[in-house]
């Protein structure tokens, strides 16, 4: 909110008048929109209306000043003033804080972080990150946001307040974990497993650098360049139902194990099946609106055949 003046002349004799005016968001753009009109003020009205602002500095202490219009001038004089431009305010780095800090607050009140310090955590241990802190950082993520691994790291711990109310480091990236294992059990020749949801080629990188072997799981969009291997006929059976066939990759720093499962192909032949027929059946009734003139607006037309469009793209994702 900011005071604006306005200027006339009555009489032979100018006047200024003030509004208090916030700027407000509309879909097509940003406006500005009166509150209240503050008339004519003079001396110490005047005075009061200026101070209307609170500063908070990283102390987290509070101080009050003045707030004056942009085309004011204020006192040469006084050094409790604030002049604030609108136009040159930036926002930068916005986190998410009122989600986080009530997970964070029930892990505390159930007393969850006693628990897990007194499981995972060694006495006189001087790890930068505690495995309890860990454990707080995937349950409140399950809590708010659940998603991968890979997704907490690359996106959604980095965009939260966690860093400060847990008081760590970026405790997400692969190389920490790391770091914190070596410093507890010794570099070890050892093998990494991870599922799929954190596999990416800088974390395979930092393995690999590290002399480290692993057992990952692989995004099914590299199955692309495995289609010939995927047509052939010489699996190796390991149970009834299961499949599986050995494949280097190119250079031989790797080797893929291909699985398929007759008990897999049915199920996900049953899910396609069953999304196939839901998005026929949205099709359907949407082409009966539209027939029927019960939908004629071509923009809302549109609207409904991106949400079939994106259920389509969540169902291929899902299976």
């Amino acid at each position: 909110m900011f005071l604006r003046s306005h200027r006339r002349v009555k009489d032979g004799k100018p006047h200024e008048y003030f509004s208090l005016v916030e700027t407000t968001r509309t879909p097509s753009d940003p406006r500005q929109r009166t509150l209240c009109y503050l008339g004519e003020l003079k001396g110490s009205a005047h005075s009061r209306w200026l101070k209307t602002i609170e500063v908070f500095n990283e102390q987290g202490e509070i101080r009050q000043l003045k707030l004056f219009p942009s085309d004011l001038a204020p006192p040469e004089d006084d050094e409790q003033v604030a002049q604030v431009l609108i136009d040159r305010v930036r926002l930068e780095r916005t986190r998410r804080f009122g989600e986080c800090f009530l997970g964070l607050e029930l892990w505390r009140r159930l007393e969850l972080d006693r628990f897990f310090a007194s499981v995972l955590d060694r006495p006189g241990d001087e790890a930068e990150v505690r495995w309890s802190q860990v454990a707080a950082l995937l349950a409140i993520n399950r809590l708010c946001a659940p998603s991968s691994e890979l997704a907490i790291e690359q996106s959604w711990f980095p965009a939260t307040e966690l860093d400060d109310l847990l008081g760590i480091a970026d405790v997400t990236t692969l190389e920490a974990m790391v770091r914190l294992v070596e410093r507890k059990y010794g570099r070890a020749r050892r093998v990494w497993v991870f599922d799929r949801g954190i596999v990416s080629e800088e974390n395979l990188a930092l393995l690999r650098r590290r002399g480290g072997q692993y057992l990952v799981g692989t995004p099914r969009s590299k199955l692309r360049k495995f289609e010939r291997e995927l047509l052939a006929e010489d699996w190796f059976a390991v149970r009834p139902d299961v499949e599986v066939k050995l494949v280097s990759a190119a250079g031989g720093e790797e080797t893929y194990i291909l699985c398929r499962s007759t008990a897999r192909k049915e199920k996900e032949t049953a899910i396609r099946s069953r999304f196939s027929a839901r998005m026929e059946k949205a099709l359907t009734a949407l082409q009966k609106r539209v027939a029927t003139g019960q939908l004629r607006d071509r923009s809302k037309i549109e609207r409904r055949l991106g949400a079939i469009q994106g259920a389509s793209s969540a169902g291929r994702r899902s299976v």
